[in-house]
């Protein structure tokens, strides 16, 4: 087969390219960032650059079916926010695209419309209230008190990584963040415990691969980058029941806490890749499920933990002192699979260095912090498009 992966300034998308390419397949890339570490790997036939879907969406799309046309592409497989703006122009393209409609990914990707439907026998999502200012008087109608703060999580119904999110905040700190003036937010009732999360891939309500993983390491309060998976039939049983209830179709990431009773809760979800990728060993066959040719449903068939081995240094050490886990981090990085580092394609690695570039550029140029640079071009946050 031919495939055209977008999005591939992530591991994940580089992972993908990579099971593709040991697999016999023809393996494109394409993305606007012009300097991503897919980008140096040996895995793809070829990659692009295209225009920003934020800045043009359509003409993005334009892009990708040209791409499909010219290269004789079978299957598009999004990785990243891009998803949304392939899913509004789907028809553009003459393949088949692992991609749902877009108003059913906006009723998963926006956190507010997420928590009024997410329920299921298996786990609900915690007490959540819409907000649209945090004056005095809208904080009193949601709350009894200030002091209750503690117990709420804020964040926009648009976001990611957790970069926004306020847990127990004070008001002043709300006033701070312009909660609720100029984007739409949520406050969701805290729920303390441990945190897990899913990667799912799904036909038309049929759950093709899945795993559960913990995040020991992350990058502020979202991102893991050091992973390992673990496995609860609360959590399988859910992911389950929602694709199957939805028909849903693509790749899903779900956030979950288990609090002290052992009862679920489901935060929010991402319709899109996550790390959950580099949990699946080299010889299982992910792909089978990614176009839609698995038997069955897909598991890891190791345990070993991955890790974004070049975040560990930085955010790894910096969570590892903050969270007292400095006498862990060698033996866990040293047990963990690296998700960019390759013998056999050791170039993305090389590539670090001018992808970091191109993103420190753009974090100065757009007054963003580095995180936000990475995904400033594709993200979507409920506009029309």
């Amino acid at each position: 087969m031919r495939i055209l992966i977008t999005g591939s300034r992530a591991p994940f998308a580089l992972d993908l390219s990579r099971r593709f390419h040991r697999a016999g397949h023809t393996v494109f890339q394409a993305d606007s960032l012009r300097k991503g570490i897919g980008k140096w790997s040996n895995s793809a036939a070829k990659s692009f650059h295209v225009r920003p879907p934020v800045k043009d969406p359509r003409g993005y799309v334009e892009s990708l079916a040209a791409i499909v046309t010219e290269q004789r592409v079978d299957w598009l497989i999004p990785t990243c926010e891009e998803v949304f703006f392939i899913a509004a122009h789907r028809p553009l393209l003459a393949c088949d695209v692992l991609v749902d409609s877009l108003e059913k990914l906006t009723t998963i990707h926006d956190k507010w419309m997420f928590s009024q439907s997410a329920e299921n026998e298996h786990a609900k999502p915690p007490e959540t209230r819409q907000i649209d200012s945090c004056s005095h008087q809208d904080i009193a109608h949601l709350l009894p008190t200030e002091e209750s703060l503690d117990d709420w999580v804020f964040k926009p119904v648009y976001s990611r990584f957790a970069s926004q999110t306020l847990i127990g905040p004070t008001l002043r700190e709300l006033q701070e963040a312009n909660v609720g003036q100029n984007e739409s937010w949520i406050a969701q009732r805290r729920i303390r415990g441990k945190e897990y999360s899913t990667y799912s891939v799904a036909h038309e309500g049929r759950l093709l691969a899945h795993v559960t993983y913990k995040s020991l390491y992350r990058a502020g309060l979202g991102a893991g980058i050091l992973f390992k998976p673990v496995q609860f039939r609360g959590i399988d049983d859910y992911v389950e029941e929602f694709v199957r209830s939805r028909r849903y179709t693509g790749q899903l990431g779900l956030d979950f806490i288990r609090d002290d009773d052992g009862r679920f809760w489901v935060l929010e979800a991402n319709p899109r890749a996550t790390g959950g990728v580099h949990l699946f060993a080299d010889s299982d066959p992910l792909i089978d499920a990614l176009t839609n040719h698995a038997k069955g449903l897909l598991r890891p068939s190791t345990t070993r933990p991955a890790m974004v081995e070049y975040a560990m240094p930085i955010w790894g050490l910096y969570h590892a002192y903050h969270a007292g886990l400095l006498h862990r981090i060698i033996p866990d990085m040293c047990r963990s699979r690296f998700t960019t580092l390759s013998l056999h394609d050791p170039w993305p690695t090389i590539g670090l260095l001018p992808a970091l570039a191109e993103l420190v550029t753009i974090a100065w140029r757009e007054r963003l912090t580095l995180q936000q640079s990475t995904t400033f071009d594709i993200e979507w946050n409920g506009d029309t498009i």
